[in-house]
C-alpha cells in the first residue's frame, strides 16, 4: 500500500453536463455537476469542457484523471466520444495519469456483484459519503439523470483510488 498522497480528478463525461469528483486519501474533497452552457457548436462545447478540466486541475492539483469509458454504439454518441477524448487530451497535456473504467465494471467492483444497478451503486456511495444522500433522493427523471452524473464520477474516482493506492 502506498503512503504517497494521491488526488484523483474523476469525470463522468457528457456534452451537456460533466459529473465531477475530487478524491484524496479516500476523502471526497469536491463533487458536483458542471453544466456546459455554450452549446452553439461542437467546437464551443469542447472548448468549454477543456476550460472546466483546466480549472479543476489548477484548483485541486490532481495526480490522476479517472474517466468513465465511453462506448459508442450510435452515431448520436459521436460528440460524447470526442468530448471524452478531449478530456483525456487535456489531462495528458497537464501530465495527469489517466485511467478509464467501464460503468459496468465500476458498479461490479463497488457493489461486489456483476448485476449491480445504478441504484445499488448510489446506495453504496451514500453509505461511504453520507453528504451525497440529498442527491440520491430525487424523484423526477431529469434530477435523477442530472445527479446521476455526479454519482458516476464519484464511483469512477473511488475505484481509481482503490486501484492506485491498493486499498
Amino acid at each position: 500500500m502506498s503512503n504517497i498522497s494521491t488526488t484523483i480528478l474523476a469525470i463522468a463525461p457528457g456534452t451537456r453536463e460533466l459529473g465531477i469528483a475530487v478524491i484524496q486519501n479516500a476523502e471526497l474533497l469536491f463533487y458536483g455537476v458542471k453544466t456546459i452552457n455554450n452549446r452553439k457548436n461542437p467546437q464551443m462545447i469542447l472548448e468549454a469542457i477543456s476550460n472546466q478540466i483546466r480549472n479543476l486541475v489548477k484548483k485541486y492539483r490532481p495526480t490522476h484523471l479517472a474517466i468513465e469509458k465511453i462506448i459508442t454504439k450510435q452515431s448520436s454518441y459521436a460528440l460524447l466520444a470526442v468530448a471524452a477524448d478531449q478530456i483525456k487530451s487535456v489531462a495528458k497535456e497537464l501530465n495527469l495519469l489517466i485511467s478509464e473504467y467501464l460503468a459496468a465494471t465500476v458498479r461490479k467492483q463497488l457493489c461486489q456483484t456483476g448485476r449491480a444497478t445504478k441504484r445499488e451503486t448510489v446506495e453504496v456511495l451514500t453509505t461511504s459519503f453520507p453528504e451525497l444522500k440529498r442527491y440520491a433522493l430525487r424523484t423526477t427523471k431529469w434530477e435523477c439523470d442530472y445527479y446521476g452524473n455526479l454519482f458516476d464520477a464519484v464511483a469512477v474516482g473511488v475505484i481509481c483510488e482503490e486501484v492506485v493506492t491498493g486499498r
